[in-house]
């Protein structure tokens, strides 16, 4: 078996950023990762723009939601850079009991 070590050291090195609803941040943020907490309708454009340019992030999980609002010129300054990897997630927006 062989491995691709620079994918491994990505995956280790790497730092994580949740972009979540806000019900859904304390779990996140309860096992210890980052989140930036955004409300439904809201625009992460600018966020996007200064995660780009801080280069801090190399994975990003984000809501699907928000990603649809996202201008396709900032997704494909990212896709051609490569980082950060965007991970759609759909968490609820509440949770109920």
């Amino acid at each position: 078996m062989t491995y691709d070590w620079s994918l491994l050291t990505f995956l280790i090195m790497s730092k994580l950023l949740v972009i979540t609803y806000p019900d859904a941040a304390i779990g996140f943020s309860l096992a210890g990762i980052e989140v930036k907490e955004i409300k439904e309708g809201d625009d992460i454009t600018s966020i996007l723009h200064s995660i780009i340019k801080e280069g801090i992030y190399n994975l990003l999980a984000i809501e699907e939601k928000f990603l649809a609002n996202v201008s396709d010129e900032i997704l494909r300054r990212i896709r051609k850079k490569g980082i950060p990897v965007i991970v759609p997630i759909d968490t609820p927006r509440s949770w109920q009991v």
